[in-house]
């Protein structure tokens, strides 16, 4: 069997594992996924760019996040090939800032995603650093705001103490957008922030548990890096979001979409793999 037939099975299958979004738009759920695609340095090779559609095309999601994009149009590049592969996404949304690597939100036709703003502040007003962005978003009858991330990166005090202020700033914004009447919000992206050896920044986001934080308590797997951290968040507000589908978040094994080893998806696609999990679309919990 040849590379790309082979590739196309394994697409089948695991497709065939995930529900296709298409059918949960249609009936009762939708899934929601966040994704780092690695783009430190740019990703120009047709190749990755491919590799990166495959992805998208087996994930199946109707709102997807995506982080480190670089350059801006390779979302639109990475959305026409998912397209071609038989998808139906509409154009990205994303939004020019400063620096190299961006943030950008793709979803199917029929998913709204409007109002796209960045979160003020969340850059603390420093060169470099990501404004995390923000979008109302609607599938369905479930009605929510999307908050993308991507925080500082770094082990040291200073990169510590810096996502500990980003945290600080997502945290008063969820507060505003809860207050102005959206009782739903999803915080996802690349937290950058390790449970357990991060509670300082985790506090800092969360320091009123008005959030749960499912990607820490609930995941059975012990990295969404494949060189062993698990830095990559997703957050949902509690009590409130009732639309959530108990036990369905997961990190989504991405290598195995390819047939391949973790070091070749590392070396080859990104050092992330996704962050999944589905809600109800059948009625309006506000």
């Amino acid at each position: 069997m040849s590379r790309l037939a082979s590739t196309c099975v394994c697409l089948g299958i695991v497709a065939a594992f995930h529900t296709s979004a298409g059918a949960q738009v249609t009936h009762t759920t939708t899934t929601i996924a966040s994704w780092n695609i690695e783009g430190f340095g740019g990703i120009t090779s047709e190749q990755k760019i491919e590799r990166l559609a495959q992805g998208v095309v087996a994930l199946d999601a109707d709102i997807l996040a995506l982080q480190e994009v670089n350059p801006d149009s390779v979302a639109q590049s990475i959305v026409t090939k998912a397209n071609e592969l038989g998808a139906a996404y509409d154009p990205p949304v994303i939004l020019e800032q400063d620096g190299d690597l961006n943030l950008a939100i793709l979803h199917k036709t029929g998913v709204a995603v409007t109002n796209p703003r960045f979160v003020p502040g969340s850059d603390l007003n420093q060169p470099g650093l990501r404004k995390a962005l923000a979008a109302d978003v609607k599938v369905g009858k479930f009605d929510f705001t999307l908050i993308n991330v991507h925080l500082k990166s770094g082990r040291g005090a200073v990169e510590r103490a810096t996502r500990t202020a980003q945290a600080s700033v997502l945290n008063a914004f969820v507060a505003d957008v809860a207050a102005a009447g959206d009782d739903d919000v999803l915080l996802v992206g690349d937290y950058n922030m390790i449970p357990d050896l991060d509670r300082e920044s985790f506090h800092a986001l969360n320091p009123d548990g008005f959030l749960r934080v499912i990607s820490t308590y609930e995941t059975t797997a012990d990295f969404s890096n494949v060189n062993g951290n698990f830095l990559d968040g997703y957050a949902i507000t509690r009590n409130r979001m009732t639309e959530y589908v108990e036990g369905s978040f997961r990190v989504y094994p991405m290598h195995k979409v390819y047939e391949r080893t973790m070091t070749w998806y590392d070396e080859n696609v990104s050092d992330h793999f996704p962050l999944v999990a589905r809600f109800l679309i059948t009625r309006d919990a506000d």
